[in-house]
């Protein structure tokens, strides 16, 4: 149920229009803001998650059947949609009336750029968080080697934050949050699956609401000195999301 409400506030995610009426102000603007920062919790939160399922119950004699699992779930479709993308950009840019208003129109198509799309999706924005799961799944090895003991966990985290702050990078900043989720997978499945007192899943939703209205007025993302800030508020956000998915727990897990 968590993962289908969070799919709900990527959809609204994308169809803000604040930009769109060219709102600067009024209720209605307040309202998008409010959305905007809400629904932006929604990928963090799905890299946590990513994280902790493929470590609950990971142990290395079934690395090679999770990664036959991902293949499926992972890299194929990110190779399918990413050439699709090409494909149908190809199309456009064959019809002249059409061409013009493309932001990056292609010459032909060239075999060559249609591997490279594939492998990067440069074309295809869409599928930039099934690249980062597969690099993430790649690395399985090392991470559970370094995630294994608390010792490690800390040292990692701390690396990361570092390189968030001096490298600022997509896949960087959203492995923090899997990795949050693949030590809490491995070594803390008693305190994630807890049944959480009702004071403290109240207590949470309310500081969220509380972060999610400081964080209309700011903006720590787009400036990279700030976006360690913005990143340990982000892991504190999801933290809470968790805490408050306790209401949608159910004592039988649901047949899907």
């Amino acid at each position: 149920y968590l993962s289908f409400a969070l799919a709900l506030l990527v959809v609204i995610r994308h169809t803000n229009n604040i930009e769109v009426y060219g709102l600067t102000s009024g209720v209605l603007f307040w309202i998008e803001m409010f959305f905007a920062e809400l629904t932006d919790l929604a990928v963090p939160t799905f890299f946590f998650l990513s994280g902790y399922l493929f470590y609950q119950n990971y142990t290395p004699g079934i690395l090679l059947k999770k990664w036959k699992s991902r293949l499926f779930s992972l890299v194929i479709p990110y190779l399918i949609w990413n050439g699709i993308a090409y494909l149908y950009l190809v199309v456009l840019c064959s019809i002249p009336s059409l061409r013009d208003s493309l932001t990056t129109p292609l010459d032909s198509f060239s075999f060559t750029v249609f591997c490279r799309e594939l492998v990067f999706g440069d074309h295809n924005l869409v599928t930039w968080f099934l690249r980062c799961l597969i690099i993430y799944t790649i690395g399985t090895r090392i991470l559970y080697w370094i995630i294994k003991n608390k010792y490690g966990t800390v040292v990692i985290m701390i690396i990361l934050l570092l390189l968030v702050t001096y490298v600022n990078k997509q896949t960087i900043n959203y492995w923090i949050m899997y990795v949050m989720g693949a030590c809490s997978g491995l070594n803390g499945k008693s305190l994630v699956r807890m049944k959480y007192p009702k004071l403290l899943v109240m207590a949470s939703g309310i500081l969220l609401l509380f972060s999610v209205a400081i964080g209309m007025c700011t903006d720590l993302h787009v400036s990279d000195h700030q976006i360690t800030v913005y990143t340990v508020v982000r892991l504190m956000q999801v933290v809470m999301i968790w805490i408050c998915a306790d209401v949608l727990a159910l004592e039988r897990q649901p047949k899907w």
